[in-house]
């Protein structure tokens, strides 16, 4: 059995997540608890310090909600127009950006239809449905349809198979280009820029990002991105780079994997 001090030095590099999860977290120990291991029952609810609610239904839920309001993979600025969420889930990032940033108009986009019935209900529950509209689609390089995997793997884990793939264990989905996405994200917000694009879309950013043209990513001003092993970085990377989207933060967690923040006219990256 490993002793309690043994257990409790691994949790120290956790201790500024641990901070922000008492502040911004309600019920702010159960949440901790839970995420540490150290007992939870699910399913159970959490709310924000603004009073933001929604229903963890296990830990993959709950480690969703972690990395977005204790971790801070992704930062929302609170004057922010326009926001694109591609991958949304359950919504955890939405929540976050629709109580952020009050002004703003949002285009959450997730396929799974399961996921997405809970996006829309947590959307709904909190408000927020004047200002947020969940597509029911994935971003491809295509329009079209295709297929999602079906069973035991967390909603966190799905992404799209590729196209010529339609397993029994699937489901079909929609799917768009992302300039069709942008495009009409702008004209629910009724401006001409995106100040955000979040993109954790389980891998399919290798599919879709490296073939972006410019004149696509042109009206976007910040991009944040969860990016996945299923393929070299590099290639993203250079591809947002050349769209005139500077490196300015780069998470690792192996060597191509992590999360990375890209925006106009900023000073190089920081680890």
């Amino acid at each position: 059995m490993t002793p309690r001090w043994m257990k409790a030095a691994a949790h120290l590099s956790r201790l500024p997540e641990l901070a922000r999860c008492a502040v911004r977290l309600r019920p702010p120990v159960r949440a901790a608890r839970a995420y540490l291991g150290l007992g939870a029952r699910y399913p159970f609810e959490l709310a924000t310090r603004r009073g933001t609610r929604f229903t963890v239904g296990g830990f993959h839920d709950l480690a969703t909600a972690w990395v977005i309001f204790c971790r801070g993979e992704y930062a929302v600025d609170p004057g922010a127009r326009c926001i694109v969420d591609l991958g949304a889930n359950f919504g955890a990032f939405t929540l976050l950006a629709a109580e952020t940033a009050p002004g703003a108009r949002i285009a959450a986009v997730e396929p799974f239809p399961a996921e997405f019935a809970r996006l829309q209900a947590n959307v709904a529950a909190n408000g927020f449905g004047d200002r947020v509209r969940c597509l029911r689609v994935a971003v491809a390089a295509e329009a079209g349809e295709r297929r999602m995997e079906v069973g035991d793997a967390p909603a966190q884990s799905r992404g799209l198979l590729p196209p010529d793939a339609a397993p029994a264990s699937s489901v079909a989905v929609a799917a768009q280009p992302l300039a069709d996405i942008l495009r009409r994200a702008m004209e629910d917000a009724g401006t001409a820029r995106i100040d955000l694009v979040k993109m954790d879309v389980e891998g399919a950013e290798h599919e879709l990002i490296p073939q972006l043209t410019a004149d696509v990513l042109a009206p976007v001003d910040a991009w944040q991105m969860e990016y996945h092993p299923n393929a070299p970085s590099a290639p993203l990377f250079a591809a947002l780079e050349r769209a005139g989207l500077r490196l300015v933060r780069d998470l690792r967690f192996h060597p191509d994997s992590g999360v990375a923040w890209f925006r106009r006219g900023n000073p190089p990256a920081t680890a």
